[in-house]
């Protein structure tokens, strides 16, 4: 554990990530190694990941210890590898494209789909909220539990865009799951229906319905 913090402070202090590579053993649905590389060589993660390296070490029972400063992070195996990067807010425009116009029939107030609801409103500022199905303590790192039972703890921030051309994109620019939604990732936004949202892509597409509106993908 102690050589992979040494790894990772040198990295952060020239700023090439490369020597990190060979530690990065990534968890369950943690992001890639060209995400985790780009985190480490960004001038603004880099002083708050620096500063978790300095904190006390806290040991967790879905991974062996967890290096933090508020949601800037590092999460380590019990053999020193490095599992996940979490880093915190992204500055707001981050995002290239137009932000979403007033009278776009998805953004106006809440959808919902099984254990999961979506707000948006006309600006192209959204939340996403949603059931993680992780008992207490998660076993999963990076991934919020729930604690008292059925509960949408996860929580995501989103700024939606036009990008022309294509479908929109919803840019996550904070998540308490990491795992599932980095911090940067980008999501197709669709409405194949009135009332009907699509958000993602593949295996990955989160269906949400108006009141009022039904789609097998909604759920009950």
């Amino acid at each position: 554990m102690t050589d992979t913090a040494r790894v990772l402070d040198a990295a952060l202090s020239s700023g090439d990530p490369t020597p990190v590579r060979d530690r990065y053993s990534p968890a369950p649905g943690a992001a890639s190694w060209t995400v985790v590389a780009d985190r480490l060589s960004d001038p603004a993660n880099q002083a708050k990941l620096a500063s978790a390296l300095r904190n006390p070490p806290e040991p967790r029972p879905e991974i062996a210890y967890l290096f933090s400063d508020g949601d800037h992070g590092f999460g380590l195996t019990a053999d020193g590898r490095l599992a996940f990067v979490g880093v915190g807010q992204r500055a707001p425009g981050a995002a290239t494209g137009t932000p979403a116009p007033s009278g776009q029939p998805y953004w106006a107030g809440r959808s919902y789909g099984h254990g999961r609801s979506l707000d948006a409103d006309p600006s192209g500022t959204g939340l996403l909220t949603f059931r993680t199905y992780e008992t207490c303590p998660s076993q999963r790192p990076g991934v919020p539990c729930e604690p008292d039972g059925p509960q949408q703890v996860g929580r995501v921030e989103l700024r939606i865009y036009d990008v022309g051309g294509g479908p929109w994109v919803a840019e996550v620019v904070t998540s308490n799951d990491e795992p599932e939604f980095p911090v940067g990732d980008l999501l197709p936004v669709e409405e194949p229906a009135p009332g009907v949202v699509l958000l993602g892509s593949g295996d990955r597409t989160l269906v949400f319905c108006k009141d009022g509106v039904t789609h097998d993908g909604c759920g009950a």
